[in-house]
């Protein structure tokens, strides 16, 4: 009776034994399933904020681009403008030299007339 007695307390000992020794196994598979979400979430943020950083980098660029054109065809305008405005300008005195050489012919006319009528 005694040894089934030791028998008894030696089958529960390594019962609890094996069900602690299970439990630790379990508790560890756990662990380590946790520690690969969170590695693979981590490995995902990154991925996620490098991707972030190059569209943020590449729509700065594309904003550096359209400002340089917008600046650039504002340049080409004014250049434009300004060549507009020394043409019209030189148009102007080449307007108001040949009205006064007109008049100055038209003078010289109407003063040969009046000679002639004198004569």
């Amino acid at each position: 009776e005694t040894q089934e007695l030791a028998a008894d307390k030696l089958r529960q000992s390594s019962e609890k034994a094996e069900k602690v020794w299970s439990k630790r196994l379990k508790l560890n598979e756990l662990k380590e399933e946790r520690n690969r979400e969170l590695v693979t979430r981590s490995v995902l943020k990154e991925q996620y904020l490098r991707r972030l950083a190059q569209d943020r980098e590449e729509e700065a660029g594309h904003r550096r681009e359209k400002k340089r054109l917008k600046e650039e065809t504002m340049k080409e305008n004014k250049i434009r403008l300004k060549k507009k405005n020394e043409n019209d300008s030189m148009m102007q005195r080449i307007k108001i030299e040949m009205d006064i050489k007109y008049k100055a012919a038209m003078d010289e006319r109407h003063r040969q007339e009046r000679v002639l009528k004198e004569r």
